[in-house]
């Protein structure tokens, strides 16, 4: 819920219907290489520590250290936040780059071309996520990398696209039937008109 609040900040998209999010299973790399990086500093700064006298070293590592943890915890969040946002016209994929830079596109759902899911490792299928690939007008592609259980999130978007192009349908047809009764009712105003000039001539 905060998530879908701090995102719909930014793009300004009412009507939410839903929100794709990264798998949690992303973080899991960076965490492992934040942990060793650390791991590997406190190694050298215990070293150094044994054989330098200097006041100023575990200061030095304290910030190293504050800067890699400052460092995770922006990826981290940047990965958390990237979406794909699905709204009752249009689809938007939402991402941050670094602390203030962000990027949205948009598209209309009836663009899709093709849709579709992979899953490309073991590790994919034990932790149940997967790639979601969208193909719109003029092959314009757009892939959205480590989804939990991306199958049903395609069958989700594409859903979504049929309800809108149903929607749009009726709409038209709609419009074309009052066209059509608004053409009668003017035919049949005037001939009643020429038919009353045509007595009146007579």
């Amino acid at each position: 819920m905060i998530l879908k609040t701090f995102i719909t900040q930014y793009i300004s998209e009412e009507n939410v219907e839903d929100i794709i999010f990264h798998s949690g299973s992303i973080i899991i790399k960076d965490t492992l290489r934040t942990i060793l990086l650390l791991a590997v500093f406190y190694w050298i700064f215990y070293i150094l520590d044994l054989s330098i006298q200097w006041l100023l070293l575990p200061w030095i590592f304290w910030a190293i250290g504050a800067i890699l943890l400052m460092k995770f915890g922006i990826d981290i969040f940047n990965k958390g936040v990237d979406c794909i946002v699905l709204s009752k016209q249009w689809i938007t994929f939402f991402a941050r780059d670094g602390v203030f830079k962000y990027k949205t596109e948009f598209f209309g759902r009836d663009s899709i071309e093709t849709i579709s899911h992979q899953q490309n490792t073991f590790r994919d299928k034990l932790f149940l996520r997967g790639d979601i690939k969208i193909v719109l007008d003029h092959e314009i592609t757009y892939e959205f990398e480590q989804v939990t259980t991306p199958k049903k999130q395609v069958k989700k978007i594409m859903k979504l696209k049929d309800q809108y192009l149903a929607k749009k349908e009726y709409e038209e047809d709609s419009q074309s039937n009052i066209d059509h009764d608004q053409i009668w009712i003017l035919s049949d105003a005037l001939s009643d008109v020429i038919k009353e000039y045509l007595e009146k001539k007579k």
